[in-house]
């Protein structure tokens, strides 16, 4: 099993759409967003893609309370300013900016975004990561939890 990991899509929804179909089409099904993601026509977008789950942190840019309520009643998303869950027996932690998950003390795996800047760092007992943004890099990250390797995707790129 891999996980998505996509942040700061922002408006770029042609980028999100075809990263989101390219995962469908791979088999991945959960896709981890760290915030920035609520303009435009995102809820229909995300309404696009039922089979996959979406856990989205709320960003400093999603300020739009009308398209948050909007994706917030989608079935298969999870929104929050903060959100802690496990897959495949890893705990994660996922917030829009790093320094909110200083509060966080039970993950293993801490998820950010907001920089646009790429990190991958083991500290301790912690593995942080910052994909990027999808908006200004086209990149997302893969995370196979039981293994905890990562790989650096381009939105267009098949798996």
């Amino acid at each position: 099993m891999k996980i998505a990991i996509i942040a700061d899509s922002h408006g770029s929804l042609d980028r999100l759409e075809a990263a989101l179909e390219n995962l469908r089409k791979g088999g991945v099904v959960e896709i981890i967003h760290a915030g920035d993601f609520a303009l435009g026509e995102i809820a229909k977008l995300l309404a696009k893609f039922p089979n996959l789950n979406f856990r989205i942190a709320i960003g400093n840019c999603d300020v739009d309370e009308e398209t948050l309520a909007e994706v917030e009643k989608l079935p298969n998303v999870e929104l929050a300013k903060i959100l802690e869950f496990a897959i495949e027996g890893r705990t994660f932690a996922v917030a829009h900016r790093s320094e909110d998950l200083r509060v966080i003390e039970d993950a293993e795996i801490l998820i950010s975004g907001h920089t646009h800047i790429p990190r991958v760092e083991k500290i301790h007992d912690k593995l942080l990561v910052n994909p990027g943004s999808l908006m200004d890099g086209g990149k997302y990250i893969l995370l196979d939890p039981k293994k905890l390797t990562i790989e650096g995707k381009l939105f267009n790129e098949k798996l």
